[in-house]
């Protein structure tokens, strides 16, 4: 039996277990209802402090009914709400490229924004692997006041950054910023001729 990638809460791929262990269901159609964190008609959860990062193809929330509600969150890949879905935001998250809330009031301090600003999936300590935000993410600074006094990683917030990892003084700069490390020219604004161009 094949074994097929999943997306799982962290924004990575996971894969389902031995070769015993039954396919992961595909939605095929227009309209395929596939997210990195879902919640069906009969569900409801709270996602406080959390990075959510959608595996290309694929959205980073998705709600067919039921409710989730959002707060100091960070999220990059969209977002789909069916009818009867509710995502109302408690306030201080950062989305790329859309909103990844239903209702919300100005004063929250919501924001969309293109880009989150945060490096590939990776260990930067803790017991998991996580998304660091990179100098001048909008995540920085952007929790509301009472934001968690941990983040993911066991580290102290003392600037209330916005998602799962608050960045810390020795936490590592990337060298590129921007799309650089994806190696593809494509994705480069210039290219740079070579001896005698």
């Amino acid at each position: 039996m094949s074994r097929r990638a999943i997306s799982d809460p962290r924004g990575c791929s996971s894969r389902n277990g031995g070769d015993d262990a039954p396919e992961t269901p595909h939605n095929s159609g227009p309209f395929p209802l596939t997210g990195t964190f879902a919640v069906d008609s009969d569900s409801s959860a709270l996602l406080r402090a959390s990075t959510v990062r959608a595996l290309p193809g694929d959205r980073a929330l998705l709600a067919v009914g039921g409710l989730i509600v959002v707060e100091d969150s960070a999220f990059e890949g969209g977002c789909r709400f069916l009818a009867g879905a509710s995502v109302p935001s408690i306030g201080g998250n950062v989305s790329a490229p859309t909103a990844c809330w239903t209702d919300t009031a100005p004063q929250l301090d919501d924001e969309v924004v293109e880009d989150l600003l945060v490096s590939q999936l990776a260990d930067f300590g803790g017991l998991a692997f996580t998304h660091l935000p990179l100098p001048g993410s909008p995540l920085l600074d952007h929790a509301l006041g009472a934001c968690t006094e941990f983040d993911q990683r066991g580290e102290p917030r003392v600037n209330c950054d916005s998602g799962a990892v608050e960045r810390q003084a020795g936490d590592p700069a990337p060298i590129f910023v921007g799309h650089f490390e994806s190696g593809t020219v494509d994705e480069w604004s210039a290219s740079v001729g070579g001896p005698g161009e």
